[in-house]
């Protein structure tokens, strides 16, 4: 996303010279750092939302 600055006019001139794939293949990708904290923050919410009391909760 650095040789576009974050423009939106730029990404989609990128995207129709150099097609999705053009685009996909400078964009950065998510580390496994990355996954495993969003699938602790994932599990963290699941747990609170099934754990404490609340107006949608019916767990006893």
């Amino acid at each position: 996303m650095v040789r576009v600055d974050g423009s939106v006019l730029q990404i989609f001139n990128c995207i129709n010279q150099h097609s999705l794939q053009g685009f996909n293949d400078f964009r950065r990708k998510p580390t496994a750092t990355a996954w495993k904290s969003v699938g602790y923050y994932a599990a963290y919410v699941a747990t609170h939302k099934l754990r404490l009391p609340g107006k949608g909760s019916r767990v006893q």
